[in-house]
């Protein structure tokens, strides 16, 4: 029995020194074969770059908003009345330089916002005399033009064209009017002077709110 243990035991010891060695070979190959293997690699791909917007900015509305007179200076919309254009001397008034000027009155049949007609007075000053003292510069000033014209701009975007003989004593002599008060009360809001047409079948050309008077005249 004790014969057969001895040999048993190197057999056994032989087996297992066998196992490591090719156990050792064997992760050694096995090393070596990953190390042969090519590494995976990676693609990058760059995307184009995004455009840019630009920020917007906010747009307002027209009305009401304060614009800058001939000389410069910032009045809220309404409260100066500009001659400009073709003229030897650009005008600014102001609501006190329109009531020391010659006042002139008209009584008109109109129809009111309640649908209704009645009888106002309308006072003020002449447009022409208001545009006398710019001095048009077209052929015949402000008296005996045949071809001048009056552009009449509102501070809610209305206007209206008065063609200079409509006003001139030479032909229609009509009393056209910047009026500044209505039966004796000023104008509603901040607006100084309202653009009253006597002799129109409708108030079409009646521009409350003035704001410019663009004189000019069609190209020869």
């Amino acid at each position: 029995m004790h014969r057969v243990l001895m040999v048993v035991a190197p057999v056994a010891l032989l087996s297992m020194i066998c196992a490591g060695v090719v156990g050792s070979a064997l992760a050694r190959g096995l090393i070596a074969h990953a190390s042969m293997e090519p590494s995976p690699t990676v693609s990058v791909t760059t995307l184009p770059q995004l455009p840019t917007m630009p920020p917007t900015e906010p747009t307002y509305p027209p009305s009401y908003q304060a614009s800058p007179t001939p000389g410069g200076v910032i009045a809220p919309a309404g409260t100066v009345i500009q001659v400009v254009g073709d003229v030897a001397y650009p005008k600014v008034y102001t609501l006190k330089d329109l009531q020391q000027m010659r006042r002139s009155s008209v009584t008109l049949r109109v129809l009111d916002r309640d649908g209704k007609w009645r009888l106002h007075i309308f006072s003020g000053v002449l447009l022409r005399d208001l545009i006398t003292a710019a001095a048009p510069t077209a052929p015949g000033g402000s008296t005996v033009s045949t071809k001048a014209y009056a552009l009449i701009e509102g501070v809610n975007g209305d206007s209206a064209l008065i063609a200079f003989p409509e006003f001139e004593a030479a032909f229609n002599n009509k009393q056209i009017l910047v009026a500044y008060d209505v039966d004796g009360a000023p104008l509603a809001g901040q607006a100084i002077g309202e653009l009253v047409v006597p002799e129109d079948q409708t108030q079409g050309r009646f521009v409350t709110g003035v704001s410019t008077i663009r004189i000019s005249s069609p190209a020869p």
